[in-house]
């Protein structure tokens, strides 16, 4: 008999989890915010909201999953300008479990997505086309009236996710809002993700697989005199971590 069977059920299974949790995070996310609208109309609680269940409660209700997190002890109050590396659409909500409330930049194909695409939305969440000079602009203002509020901005430097985990080239743009803004950056490593759902597949994988989260010491830009200059320094830094974290988990 062959073994897809029995690879396609907890296939399926993961997925009812991820829905079902991503739904729990909806509709409680929407009802709380709402309630505290007049009190919170940066809508700060839907993003903690997001940390508790799209980010902590998904990781521990999918039983095939462990999530091990380090260097949390150096983040501070905040806000920051987040990097990570990307391998996966999972890289978010790994990354929504940092103690931060945290919104991310996605591509705009995300927001049309049903009823996610709304969520991202109404939780202000921010579009970013890349191809398109007025978005970028409208993305940048975005990023600057919630790092003033105090929430951070997730940015994936390489643009798209990578198909062989290596570190692509960097973008420059959340570099150069670091600087404009003097906001320290806080590059984050994620090592697992990619092999569980990779770029191009709809089915993760039903294996075992320990994801991990490596926050890196936050970045001031005040010393780097251009953004090229800041980027490559990073890119560096993560770089070396993404090989010792690799090393770590071969061992």
């Amino acid at each position: 008999m062959s073994a897809r069977p029995f690879r396609f059920l907890p296939s399926c299974f993961i997925w009812i989890v991820f829905v079902a949790v991503s739904v729990l995070n909806l509709i409680l996310g929407t009802i709380l915010q709402l309630l505290a609208w007049p009190l919170d109309r940066s809508k700060k609680l839907s993003l903690w909201v997001n940390h508790w269940i799209w980010g902590r409660m998904l990781y521990a209700a999918e039983v095939f999953w462990t999530l091990h997190r380090h260097g949390y002890d150096r983040i501070g109050q905040g806000p920051y300008i987040v990097v990570c590396n990307h391998g996966s659409v999972l890289d978010i909500p790994a990354n929504l479990t940092l103690p931060l409330p945290l919104r991310v930049v996605g591509k705009t194909s995300l927001f049309k997505v049903p009823l996610m695409g709304w969520y991202m939305q109404f939780s202000r969440q921010i579009p970013l086309d890349a191809h398109d000079l007025a978005s970028v602009e409208a993305c940048m203002d975005t990023c600057r009236e919630s790092l003033e509020a105090g929430i951070s901005i997730l940015f994936f430097p390489e643009g798209t996710r990578s198909t062989d985990g290596t570190l692509g080239s960097f973008n420059r743009g959340a570099f150069r809002l670091a600087k404009d803004l003097g906001v320290p950056l806080l590059p984050v490593v994620i090592e697992g993700t990619r092999k569980i759902l990779p770029k191009g597949s709809l089915w993760p994988s039903p294996s075992r697989v320990a994801v991990t989260v490596q926050v890196l010491d936050p970045v001031d830009p005040t010393p780097f005199t251009t953004a090229r200059k800041f980027s490559n320094q990073v890119h560096e830094i993560m770089r070396g971590a993404m090989d010792q974290l690799k090393a770590r988990q071969a061992a």
